[in-house]
């Protein structure tokens, strides 16, 4: 099956939408895998102290071709917990509270959803993402 392209926009969109103004990033240690599914009520385990970027708002310019690009994204500190980042999660915030997940995905040195120089965090370094797009596959 493949998705017309109108639905690939909306489905970035919705993502987009539903950021609102405070989206963040969490960031999970390597003692959890991504998890195969996800609710709006997904903690997950391991996670990186506060470490957390913030997406401006909105999140993402306005998408073509199913892709989303994600406007500046802030800057952060690793918090007091130190470890080998394996997966980050999207979430919604009102301001430090996180409401609910939107998406998750790898992040390695090479070939994942994030890339990083390392994936060996320790306390005290700042984490920062040049680039990053969401794309809605067209399906096969």
């Amino acid at each position: 099956m493949r998705l017309e392209e109108f639905v690939r926009q909306a489905m970035v969109d919705a993502v987009n939408t539903e950021g609102g103004a405070n989206a963040v990033i969490d960031f999970y240690t390597n003692t959890t895998s991504i998890p195969g599914v996800v609710t709006a009520t997904f903690t997950g385990t391991g996670m990186l102290g506060a470490t957390m970027l913030t997406c401006q708002s909105p999140m993402m310019d306005e998408s073509t071709n199913g892709v989303g690009t994600f406007d500046t994204i802030g800057t952060a500190t690793v918090g007091g917990q130190t470890g080998n980042v394996a997966y980050f999660a999207l979430k919604k915030a009102t301001n430090s509270t996180r409401t609910g997940v939107l998406l998750t995905g790898s992040v390695l040195t090479q070939t994942a959803d994030i890339t990083f120089n390392t994936t060996s965090w320790d306390a005290g370094d700042n984490v920062s993402i040049t680039s990053l797009t969401f794309t809605q596959p067209a399906g096969s």
